[in-house]
C-alpha cells in the first residue's frame, strides 16, 4: 500500500505533463493539489515505516495540512 500512491501519482503527473494544457490554471491547480496531498501521504507512510507502527500522522494534523495546502493555493 505504501508504493501505490507513488505509482498512481507518477502516472498522473507523466500523463498530464505530456498531454495536459499547462496554460490552463485549473490543470496547474489540480497538479498542485495532487502532488501536495501525495507528499503528505508519503510523509505519513514514512512515519509508519520508520517508527514501525500504524499510527503515522494523526488525522487532525492531516486535515489541518490539507486545509492549509488548499488555502495556500487560493492565494495565488
Amino acid at each position: 500500500p505504501t508504493m501505490g500512491g507513488l505509482i498512481i501519482l507518477s502516472g498522473l503527473l507523466i500523463s498530464v505533463l505530456m498531454w495536459g494544457n499547462l496554460k490552463n490554471v485549473y490543470v496547474i491547480f489540480a497538479l498542485y493539489i495532487a502532488i501536495s496531498f501525495g507528499v503528505l501521504g508519503a510523509y505519513d507512510d514514512y512515519r509508519k515505516i520508520r517508527y514501525k507502527n500504524s499510527s503515522g500522522v494523526s488525522s487532525k494534523i492531516k486535515i489541518l495540512f490539507q486545509i492549509l495546502i488548499s488555502i495556500s493555493q487560493s492565494t495565488w
